[in-house]
């Protein structure tokens, strides 16, 4: 009886400690969501990957609010042994390593294509294709959303835009000039490739999301050049809601391909590894749960 005690006051221990951490996970968890779905990255998979686009920040938010009750109810229980309140909480937590179980599996999935497109030229399948298409919509408004309110016209206007300045109205001194937006309002009209920098940047206020955690990566893992600031250009002039043509020849995608893949694998595979963790500490949970319950059971009863 001696050692059934002190295993059971180990439970009780454990079961506080890991509640009081769990509850803290919950936080943390609805900040990541915010964060993951206000970056952007997410728009990249709507239609090849439309659940996860669809399902991610609700299924996060809402599994945080049932880790905030679970927390709760495991350390209650724990504490004044209440048979109820440890029954109900180790279905919560069995719900929860069933769903983490599923997390595993996805993320597994989403790591195997990822994998697998690497291994293959362009397109690895029909899905890549989709993933394509989004992610030079993504690119580019990033980018453009950068270069359209950034400081330094003349070099913008020349890098993305491929304007000549030298044809802009001479009377317009650039270098004091805020951005091309405000540019625009002074001299539209006056210039085919202004002109066409201008419908670029009237499609990004338009269409346009906070990007810049994508812009942050892209600067630094395939900056713009070129080729790619002229096919955003066009893109987003010519409407920016559907891209035109190949998704991949002289498109964002193209160059982007190589780091892209390696980020869609890394990640998948840290989300598939996080569950499998968390899918192994529910299951020691759920039987630490089962050993407080029985002592309180078995108290009851001698009682």
């Amino acid at each position: 009886m001696k050692n059934g005690s002190c295993c059971s006051n180990f439970s009780q221990v454990f079961l506080i400690l890991f509640n009081l951490g769990f509850f803290a996970a919950a936080v943390l968890l609805i900040i990541a969501s915010i964060t993951i779905n206000d970056s952007g990255w997410l728009d990249v998979f709507t239609g090849s990957y439309t659940w996860l686009r669809a399902t991610t920040f609700w299924v996060m938010v809402g599994l945080a609010i049932a880790v905030i009750i679970i927390s709760f109810m495991g350390c209650f229980g724990a504490m004044r042994e209440k048979k109820s309140f440890l029954t109900c909480y180790n279905i919560f937590v069995i719900f929860a390593f069933l769903l983490f179980l599923i997390i595993t599996i996805a993320g597994f999935a989403l790591h195997v294509t990822a994998v697998d497109w690497k291994g293959k030229d362009y397109p690895g399948s029909s899905k890549e294709v989709t993933v394509a298409k989004n992610f030079d919509k993504v690119y580019c408004y990033s980018q453009a959303a950068n270069v359209c309110t950034g400081t330094n016209v003349a070099e913008s206007l020349e890098s993305m835009f491929g304007v000549d300045i030298s044809t802009i109205d001479p009377s317009i001194d650039l270098s004091k000039v805020p951005n091309i937006t405000e540019l625009c309002k002074q001299a539209k009209g006056s210039n085919d490739g202004l002109n066409t920098a201008c419908e670029a940047c009237e499609q990004v206020k338009k269409y346009g999301q906070n990007y810049s955690t994508v812009f942050k990566w892209a600067n630094k893992q395939c900056p713009l050049n070129e080729e790619t600031g002229l096919w955003c250009a066009n893109f987003l002039s010519s409407g920016g809601e559907k891209v035109q043509g190949d998704p991949y020849k002289g498109a964002p995608y193209g160059t982007c391909r190589p780091v892209f893949l390696d980020l869609f694998s890394s990640y998948s595979l840290k989300l598939a590894t996080a569950g499998i963790i968390i899918s192994g500490v529910a299951l020691v949970v759920i039987l630490m749960v089962c050993s407080v319950h029985g002592h309180s059971k078995g108290s009851r009863s001698m009682a």
